[in-house]
């Protein structure tokens, strides 16, 4: 991915925010120029996804891709005892990630112990699912959506829901719909931007809008000059909490800094992390 947009955009200052399954489709943040330098300050916590399951098989990947390594009988499945099953998956919850992951297992990628046969176990971790649902059931497949934490995955809740309803399960389609605050409606195919059918200029964010996850503070000519010289500066009317960084905008908008919060008071006083003049 990042190769691709290298080619597209002329430069190799481009950053990625994050991986995909190999046969996930959907959300990819892509950072490009001066940007990738601001990607350690987006928000990127939360995920959204859309996915298919099927029931009566476990996978050594956990999805379609991989080779069956279980079956086990679905129709005493019942519609009524699989969205019930969904509560026990809701919350903070224990999660083993997939062996093929790109995890690490002293020092390997999970993936690659995997491929090579070698046994090993992966502990559980805590993760979170914030919603989760399921859209449509025609056993023995299923759609539904789940919105989570970081490190939470699909495939290792869909086969863990297929054990609690007493059967096997893998997922056969992940798509990612949301990163944080980016959603899927405003992204590109790489496909419309190298055909030329779309310009990347025409969907680059600008800095400011980049960084809309954090609190923003609009900084007057004084400030803006005392932040090009990486000087403290109060900011009166911020409403923020210690160790919080701020996206400081002159009064046309534009990004002129990402500062940290480092004194709470009756003014706010903001220490430049990243000058962007």
């Amino acid at each position: 991915m990042v190769s691709r947009v290298r080619r597209i955009a002329g430069t190799r200052k481009v950053g990625h925010t994050g991986t995909l399954d190999p046969d996930a489709t959907g959300l990819l943040p892509i950072t490009i120029g001066k940007c990738t330098k601001l990607a350690k300050y987006l928000i990127l916590d939360d995920k959204e996804y859309l996915f298919g399951m099927e029931l009566g098989a476990a996978t050594d990947t956990d999805d379609s891709s991989g080779e069956v390594i279980e079956r086990a009988p679905w129709d005493g499945v019942e519609v009524e005892a699989m969205h019930a099953a969904l509560e026990a998956f809701r919350g903070e919850i224990m999660q083993r990630p997939p062996k093929y992951s790109a995890l690490k297992i002293d020092g390997r990628r999970a993936y690659d112990l995997a491929r090579a046969g070698v046994e090993f176990e992966i502990p559980e971790r805590p993760v979170r699912v914030d919603e989760l649902e399921l859209t449509e059931i025609d056993l023995p497949l299923a759609k539904g959506r789940m919105a989570c934490g970081s490190g939470t995955y699909v495939r290792s809740l869909v086969r863990d829901l297929g054990e609690a309803l007493g059967t096997r399960a893998h997922t056969v389609s992940i798509r990612r719909t949301r990163v944080g605050r980016y959603m899927i409606g405003e992204s590109v195919t790489l496909d419309a931007l190298e055909s030329g059918e779309v310009s990347l200029d025409s969907v680059l964010l600008a800095p400011a809008q980049m960084l809309r996850a954090l609190a923003s503070w609009t900084a007057d000519a004084h400030a803006v000059s005392e932040f090009s010289f990486g000087r403290r500066v109060f900011a009166p009317g911020l409403e923020a909490a210690l160790g919080d960084h701020v996206a400081v905008v002159d009064e046309a908008g534009s990004l002129v800094a990402v500062a940290v919060v480092e004194e709470v008071g009756e003014i706010i006083k903001l220490k430049p992390s990243r000058v962007m003049i």
